[in-house]
């Protein structure tokens, strides 16, 4: 197959996965967040003097990443992450920053590890009702308000074809989150029908409300990502990410995570990296 038409199929294939995966699960998960995270940034640079920055948007919302190698077995990395979700009632944000150091194996694979900081916070409401909307049932009001800190450590390995066209990296990210503010209300709505004594009656609204301050408390999250990215242009590539995000430390029903992550974006690779494409990677192996 000429290398042209290669690169079409694989294009078109991944955008279609993302389209068949990625739409649907953005919608599965219906509880009040408390926490939205950033995919994990998984760099695959060539060498040194080169760079990658790059754009993507799904499950987990939008997110800005870029990681540069400014010397043999240095790198940088850093992002900024953006969720918003039903008409901005749920809106996340966090920027982290880290460093690290790789190194590519003679059979081409990369072999890296690095860690960050970051900060960030958001806020969620959400309803839900157990007989709809009509007029009468219970209905439930949840909102979320927090922000945080977070430090992690990631490890990572790494691949790329002989042609440079294909690259791949699965990585594991655990990370030590601290809610300088975390705060969750929980308000309950029961509409009943109350009559007086001569049998008139009318519907009438019952509220309870309960509200969590965990402020303070750190969660360990846990989360697992796998890459693909390939070429469609000079210098331009395609990149899709998979993975999921668990919090290990405690269990807030219904204010958990969003745990799925599906991400579809451009990649567009800096200084020498078009020409390191064409030969194996110009750096000193372990």
């Amino acid at each position: 197959m000429p290398f042209h038409a290669c690169r079409r199929s694989i294009f078109q294939s991944v955008a279609l996965l993302a389209l068949l995966i990625g739409a649907p699960a953005c919608t599965v998960f219906n509880a009040t967040p408390s926490y939205v995270a950033p995919a994990a940034n998984l760099p695959t640079l060539p060498g040194v003097g080169t760079a990658d920055v790059g754009f993507s948007i799904g499950s987990n919302g939008a997110e800005v990443q870029a990681a540069v190698a400014p010397t043999t077995n240095i790198l940088l990395t850093g992002q900024v992450h953006n969720y918003r979700a039903d008409a901005g009632r749920d809106a996340f944000w966090s920027y982290e920053g880290g460093f690290g150091t790789y190194a590519w194996r003679p059979s081409g694979v990369l072999l890296a590890c690095y860690m960050g900081t970051g900060a960030g916070g958001g806020r969620a409401e959400g309803y839900t009702s157990r007989y709809g909307f009509g007029s009468s049932g219970d209905s439930v009001g949840r909102a979320s308000r927090t922000r945080f800190t977070s430090q992690y450590v990631l490890p990572m390995i790494g691949w790329r074809s002989p042609s440079g066209v294909l690259e791949g990296a699965v990585g594991l990210k655990v990370s030590a989150v601290q809610f300088s503010r975390l705060q969750l209300t929980e308000t309950r709505s029961d509409q009943r029908y109350v009559a007086d004594s001569l049998g008139f009656g009318s519907y009438q609204t019952f509220r309870t409300t309960e509200f969590t301050d965990r402020s303070g408390s750190t969660r360990a999250h846990v989360q697992v990502v796998s890459s693909l990215s390939a070429e469609v242009a000079p210098r331009l590539r395609l990149t899709g990410r998979f993975g999921v995000d668990l919090d290990a430390s405690s269990n807030l029903k219904p204010f958990e995570v969003r745990p799925l992550i599906i991400t579809l974006g451009l990649t567009c690779r800096l200084g020498k990296a078009y020409q390191l494409d064409r030969r194996p990677p110009q750096i000193r192996y372990w």
